[in-house]
């Protein structure tokens, strides 16, 4: 039955980007305005304070020579539904009630990854092996596998994970889990 329900509200979810990415996907032309306002040669910190819709690409960072940024920091709740071509010197990346449903492709040097309130289902952290901080709850999330060892922190209450294996994180110092169907650890 909660399989069953996690199935119809992503099929929900899904009609729902997809109309936004037909009818309203702006947030593409709204960050390229963004870092028109931006000088490039000082910017290590990328914080979005207005909604967004849609897919972004991240490359153009690059174009615009923005090879600083470490920080990427979405502060108010939109409509963003993927993120493409994250640059490796991103350490740390916050993108909260957003309409993410996937989170692949990360850089490989990312240390922090804040992505509560989204409709992730998988986490496979084997591309991230410097993350030490993951905060991952209020998501949909059924599997997160190869934590790396350097692993500090995990929150990923309210999901619907029923294993975690810690096994390979020695360094945990804290973990809060709960609101999950019979979690085994």
């Amino acid at each position: 039955f909660i399989l069953y329900l996690i199935v119809y509200k992503m099929s929900k979810i899904n009609d729902i980007r997809e109309q936004i990415l037909s009818d309203n996907n702006n947030a593409q032309s709204s960050f390229e305005s963004f870092l028109d306002e931006l000088d490039s040669n000082h910017v290590t910190e990328l914080r979005f304070d207005f909604p967004l819709h849609g897919d972004m690409d991240f490359s153009i960072l690059d174009i615009h020579r923005f090879n600083k940024v470490e920080t990427v920091i979405f502060e108010r709740e939109g409509d963003i539904t993927h993120l493409r071509n994250l640059p490796e010197t991103i350490t740390y990346l916050e993108i909260t009630k957003q309409l993410i449903t996937e989170i692949d492709n990360l850089p490989t040097n990312l240390e922090t990854l804040i992505v509560n309130d989204n409709y992730i289902t998988k986490f496979d952290a084997s591309t991230v092996p410097k993350l030490k901080k993951l905060i991952i709850s209020n998501n949909e999330l059924v599997e997160m596998v190869n934590l790396p060892e350097t692993m500090e922190t995990i929150e990923c209450d309210n999901n619907q994970l029923r294993r975690l294996d810690l096994a390979n994180t020695p360094l945990l110092k804290t973990l809060k889990c709960s609101n999950n169907p019979i979690l085994v650890l």
